[in-house]
């Protein structure tokens, strides 16, 4: 609960996470089917969970919670399907890049799983909804 609080008061958490997407989705555009992905792909992926990771250990810190007292909140949070649930998904499965990438592969926004709607988008790029 507190840390669902923290997402409320932080909005630029959100948007970090929708600015990290807009940054870099266009680099999955041609992620394979299947085969060998791009080192750069796994490059991408960790710098998304660093950047988690961070956000958390603030809330961490300020909020004297325990990475298992987290761990827990997000379960909750998967359970109850919240809507913060989602870009958060991949701190409690950090194995799952594939889901990650073919997020970004098909612009699936990371954080609601909705169509993902860039921002000042290139016209001519055909994910740019118009």
């Amino acid at each position: 609960q507190d840390f669902l609080g923290y997402l409320q008061a932080n909005p630029d958490i959100m948007a970090g996470v929708r600015s990290f997407q807009n940054q870099h989705r266009t680099e999955f555009f041609d992620l394979p089917i299947s085969g060998e992905h791009k080192l750069r792909y796994t490059e991408i992926y960790a710098e998304f969970i660093n950047m988690l990771d961070a956000r958390v250990g603030i809330f961490l810190a300020t909020h004297n919670r325990t990475e298992q007292e987290f761990h827990d909140a997000l379960v909750i949070c998967q359970a109850t399907a919240s809507p913060f649930w989602t870009p958060f998904e991949v701190l409690v499965d950090r194995t799952d890049y594939q889901k990650f990438a073919e997020r970004l592969a098909n612009d699936v926004c990371l954080c609601c799983g909705g169509r993902f709607q860039p921002e000042n988008g290139d016209p001519n790029d055909p994910h740019v909804l118009v």
